[in-house]
C-alpha cells in the first residue's frame, strides 16, 4: 500500500515528467508558428507592392462572389515605448539644470513598482554521469535504501 507522501510523489515526479516533454513539443509549435509568421510577412510584402505599383491600396479586395469577405489596406500607428532615454531627452528640453534632470529620472527609477513571479526553466548542461532522469526524482529516504 502506498502511502500519502509516496503517492504525492508519484504525482510530482508525473508533473515532472510531462513538463519536460512539453518543451521539444513548444520549441517545435514556436519554429512552425515562426515560420508561418515570416511566410505570412513575404506574401503581405509581394501583395502590398502590387498593390502601391498599380494604386489600388485604397480600393478592397473582394475574396467571394458576395462582396462579404474582403481585403483592405489599412494604417496602423504605433508610438515608441517609454524609455529612460527618451524621458531624459524630453526633461532636458523643459528643465533649466541636469541636476533636476538626475534627480527627476533617479525617482522615477527608483519608485518603479517591481514586480516578482516564479517559474521552471530547465537547465540542460553536459553532465557525464547521468543515468537515468528518475533516479533523480526518488525520494530521499528510497535512495539511501537503494530501492525504488
Amino acid at each position: 500500500m502506498s502511502t500519502p507522501a509516496a503517492s504525492e510523489h508519484e504525482q510530482f515526479k508525473r508533473a515532472v515528467a510531462a513538463w519536460i516533454q512539453l518543451g521539444p513539443q513548444l520549441t517545435g509549435k514556436n519554429q512552425e508558428l515562426k515560420r508561418l509568421r515570416d511566410e505570412k510577412h513575404e506574401l503581405e510584402t509581394q501583395i502590398l507592392a502590387y498593390m502601391t505599383k498599380h494604386s489600388v491600396l485604397d480600393k478592397p479586395i473582394k475574396l467571394n462572389k458576395t462582396g462579404s469577405d474582403r481585403l483592405v489596406v489599412t494604417t496602423k500607428r504605433e508610438t515608441g515605448s517609454l524609455t529612460f532615454k527618451y524621458v531624459e531627452e524630453c526633461l532636458e528640453k523643459i528643465l533649466s539644470t541636469q541636476e533636476e534632470v538626475d534627480y527627476i529620472l533617479d525617482v522615477l527609477h527608483d519608485q518603479r513598482p517591481v514586480k516578482e513571479t516564479s517559474k521552471l526553466e530547465r537547465i540542460t548542461e553536459a553532465v557525464a554521469a547521468v543515468s537515468a532522469p528518475s533516479l533523480l526524482l526518488r525520494p530521499a529516504s528510497q535512495e539511501r535504501e537503494g530501492t525504488r
